[in-house]
């Protein structure tokens, strides 16, 4: 049996869910139908501010090494290492990890997750570029989370990184997207953003749009799904009386997947107006896809490689512009070809189906 001790975090005794925890979960899920063996060494998380949580931190951080280097002292030839990356001011730490596993002659994969990566290089001063090229270099593979990194590491580095996208199961693909009667002779248009309601995803944003189409003449509804602290929901309950759309929204909070998708096989547009610096591949976006909701998003992240059609990619963050955008779709009568095309995007992209034999072939091959 291979053995793989992966690295990274999958939510620690909180059961905290992100984008990573839960590419994790869904990476661990793959390795283990495959049949491998997985020692889990998590990374920690900071829970203190300020500077004693900072040398707690460092502390937990060391525990941290300690438990991967254990791992790596015991374990067989036939074990290989998986680490999940985030660069930035982590790279220095994830560097010692893919270090220490070639010293044990060890096959290690370093996985590039979330945005950022590229513009950490650009950016960085000559220790930071470095180190992010001798981890990447000195991995025996790297997983790229978007083609824009396999493009930039072969560019610069002269590396084959192997693209490894967000995704989902095939069985809720196959259950969702397909029985809905949606179309462009519904009287209502609904409009759809979820995930996490904060000021980097500017949801703020959202609610003009949804007011911009209101006073174009269609009637619409929004549906804003995700968790969101008082502060911010005050400022979107006022920005909702300002553009007058506060009775055709709805504040559905978090649901489980179920709920979720039977809200997106409703909905016709899925509103993505981010410009969080960290955006990759959001697992937002693969799930509206998926369902048929046609996403109209910024050119933040990996949304433009990930949607594939230049038309629903929004170049400036600008509320009219994206209204304008949904307007022409709906009054040009092709939202249903568009709704086909990106679940078809997603069948063909971004399915298990379609990626799991890309991650164990890094790790055997």
């Amino acid at each position: 049996m291979n053995r793989i001790i992966f690295c990274g975090p999958f939510g620690g005794k909180k059961g905290r869910v992100g984008g990573g925890e839960s590419g994790n979960n869904k990476t661990l899920k793959i390795f283990l139908e495959k049949g491998f063996f997985v020692k889990r060494v998590e990374k920690p998380y900071p829970f203190i501010k300020g500077f004693l949580g900072g040398v707690l931190y460092l502390f937990q951080v060391f525990v941290y090494y300690l438990r991967f280097l254990f791992s790596l002292v015991v374990s067989s030839k036939n074990t290989s290492v998986h680490i999940t990356g985030f660069y930035g001011h982590l790279i220095y730490m994830e560097f010692f990890f893919v270090a220490t596993a070639k010293i044990f002659s060890r096959k290690t994969v370093y996985e590039l997750r979330a945005g950022g990566a590229v513009d950490y290089y650009l950016d960085g001063g000559y220790l930071y570029r470095f180190f992010f090229r001798k981890t990447v270099c000195t991995a025996c593979n790297v997983l790229c989370q978007g083609k824009e990194y396999v493009t930039f590491l072969q560019s610069t580095f002269g590396i084959d990184g192997i693209y490894y996208p967000n995704y989902m199961e095939e069985q809720a693909f196959n259950t969702y997207g397909l029985g809905s009667d949606r179309s462009n002779n519904d009287a209502v248009v609904k409009l759809v953003y979820f995930g996490r309601l904060v000021a980097s995803k500017n949801v703020e944003i959202v609610i003009e749009v949804a007011g911009n189409l209101k006073k174009k003449g269609l009637s619409i509804e929004l549906s804003l799904i995700g968790p969101c602290v008082s502060s911010y929901r005050d400022i979107l309950d006022k920005k909702l009386n300002e553009f007058d759309v506060a009775s055709e929204t709805r504040f559905l909070g978090s649901l489980a997947s179920n709920y979720l998708f039977l809200e997106l096989e409703k909905s016709h547009f899925f509103i993505f107006p981010t410009n969080e610096k960290r955006e990759g591949h959001s697992n937002s976006l693969t799930e509206a896809m998926a369902c048929g909701v046609v996403p109209v998003v910024s050119d933040f992240g990996f949304n433009r490689s990930v949607v594939n059609l230049d038309q629903l990619v929004i170049s400036n963050i600008d509320s009219n512009m994206f209204s304008d955008e949904i307007l022409s779709i709906w009054l040009g009568g092709v939202w249903q070809e568009l709704s086909t095309n990106v679940r078809n995007r997603v069948k063909c992209n971004y399915l298990d189906t379609v990626v799991k034999e890309r991650l164990v072939k890094s790790h055997v091959e």
